[in-house]
């Protein structure tokens, strides 16, 4: 398997915040109060702007209630929102 550049892997992670807040019909501010995030913060990680930190992104996922594996799955990398 070869490696993903880190650009390409953040953006993978940004685009299933993206899906998944949508999914379940949270606002970015809403999740970002929910995290303790900045809403500017939290935009900049649904950009691709910012690195997500581990520990940020666990207690993303924890609010989303998805698995941690959940942002890293390729199988669904390539949804598309309308």
């Amino acid at each position: 398997m070869s490696e993903l550049p880190l650009s390409v892997i953040e953006k993978r992670i940004a685009k299933r915040l993206e899906i998944r807040r949508k999914l379940l019909g949270i606002s970015q501010k809403n999740l970002a109060n929910a995290c303790s995030l900045s809403l500017e913060k939290y935009r900049k990680f649904e950009n691709a702007e910012e690195t997500i930190l581990p520990c940020e992104l666990m207690l993303i996922a924890k609010t989303l209630n998805v698995p941690l594996l959940y942002f890293y799955w390729e199988a669904g990398v390539s949804d598309t929102l309308h």
